[in-house]
């Protein structure tokens, strides 16, 4: 598996930002502007995975506590082949605290989603988490955050302080 961090003139990054837009709900992006913004940030990676051919992207924050996975996506065509489960196994120390962001399961995609992530050893944590928007323009989403290791309610606390300060500016 190969795992090449992106820059804003690499050629693949046009096709990161396209299946970006087209895969995930408005309310779960950022504009152009601010991807290109965050693309500076030394504490955000954007990868496009690979395996052979373009297998999809990950988008990784490295918060010195944890990472956090604030968006991975595998091509339909490849999903059920095992990459992501290959992305989450290399790309982290096998014993570094990975947070991630699921939505709250209403479809059958929602379960599958988080069911995935199980196998990948993630358990969701039980606390109240708030989503915040990228903007003003768009809606705090109510969700699950995951955890691996399973975390306590300080540690997540702590978490929940940071994502919203590092990776929401709020």
């Amino acid at each position: 598996m190969k795992f090449d961090k992106l820059s804003l003139s690499s050629d693949v990054f046009s096709k990161v930002w396209d299946l970006y837009r087209s895969s995930f709900p408005e309310d779960k992006q950022r504009s152009l502007g601010q991807q290109k913004e965050l693309m500076n940030n030394k504490s955000y990676s954007l990868f496009g995975v690979s395996e052979d051919v373009f297998v999809g992207f990950i988008a990784v924050w490295d918060l010195k506590d944890f990472y956090f996975i604030e968006q991975m996506l595998i091509l339909p065509i490849y999903q059920g082949m095992g990459f992501g489960t290959i992305v989450l196994s290399e790309l982290f120390p096998k014993d570094a605290l990975v947070i991630l962001e699921v939505d709250i399961p209403k479809s059958i995609d929602d379960h599958r989603r988080i069911s995935f992530y199980e196998k990948s050893h993630f358990r969701t944590i039980s606390f109240e988490y708030l989503r915040p928007s990228y903007d003003k323009n768009k809606k705090p989403v109510k969700t699950h955050l995951m955890s691996r290791p399973t975390i306590d309610k300080k540690t997540f606390e702590k978490v929940k302080k940071t994502l919203y300060k590092e990776v929401y500016n709020k």
